[in-house]
């Protein structure tokens, strides 16, 4: 998506992505099918970052940081954005309104 120039990607760095994929449940990454798999998890932190709240709990992957405090240098809103554009860019309908 960054060599493609979507702006929601500029911002979210590969460590964040990864931090991202560690906060997806273990049970949405071994479901039946990669579709469904990439579906529920965007899904699923398309829904955890819709607000701060939502996603105060969720770590780096060396459980040693909280994913979205002031230090980092992203936000949840950021990510959401980056969900959406995501979803859009591998085709799926949308489930919500954005």
């Amino acid at each position: 998506m960054a060599d493609e120039h979507i702006a929601e990607a500029a911002p979210i760095p590969s460590f964040l992505l990864e931090c991202l994929a560690y906060n997806v449940p273990n049970t949405t990454l071994r479901l039946d099918t990669y579709t469904a798999t990439m579906r529920n998890s965007l899904f699923h932190l398309y829904d955890g970052t819709k607000t701060p709240q939502a996603c105060v709990s969720w770590k780096e992957v060396n459980e040693q940081k909280g994913l979205f405090t002031a230090a980092q240098a992203w936000t949840p809103q950021q990510v959401n954005s980056f969900v959406v554009a995501a979803w859009n860019y591998i085709g799926f309908q949308q489930p919500w309104k954005t």
